[in-house]
C-alpha cells in the first residue's frame, strides 16, 4: 500500500489531490503476488482520482478484520467523489464498461478478479 501511495504522486499532483494511508494493522505479511496487489491498489487509486474534484483526498485504510478462526486484513479505499448508483456498481465490474473516454474499461474487472 505504501508503495502505491508513493507511486501515485505524479497522478495525484496534477490535480492537487492528496492520499492518506491509515495503517491500523501494522506490518502485515500476505501470501499473494505483490505485483498484482500493487496493480489492484493502483487501479483503485486511479479510479478514485478520476472520480474526485480537484483538491480531493483519497484515504486508503488497512486494518485487521475478524472472520472465524483465520485472521484477515481489510483494505478500504474511500474517496471524495460523487459515488455510484447501485445499478452502476455491477456495470463497473464488467469487462469493457467505462464512463471515461479512452479507457479500456478493464481496471475494476481486474480488481474483482
Amino acid at each position: 500500500m505504501r508503495e502505491t501511495v508513493i507511486f501515485s504522486v505524479r497522478a495525484r499532483a496534477q490535480r492537487g489531490m492528496q492520499v492518506r494511508l491509515n495503517n491500523r494493522a501494522g506490518k502485515v505479511l500476505v501470501h499473494a503476488d505483490p505485483n498484482r496487489l500493487q496493480q489492484v491498489f493502483l487501479n483503485l487509486a486511479l479510479n478514485a482520482f478520476r472520480a474526485m474534484p480537484p483538491g480531493g483526498c483519497l484515504v486508503a485504510s488497512v486494518a485487521w478484520a475478524s472472520s472465524g478462526d483465520r485472521p484477515q486484513v481489510q483494505i478500504d479505499f474511500e474517496d471524495q467523489g460523487i459515488g455510484m448508483l447501485a445499478e452502476e456498481i455491477e456495470k463497473n465490474l464488467r469487462a469493457r464498461f467505462t464512463t471515461h473516454a479512452g479507457s479500456p474499461g478493464l481496471g475494476l474487472r481486474f480488481v474483482r478478479k
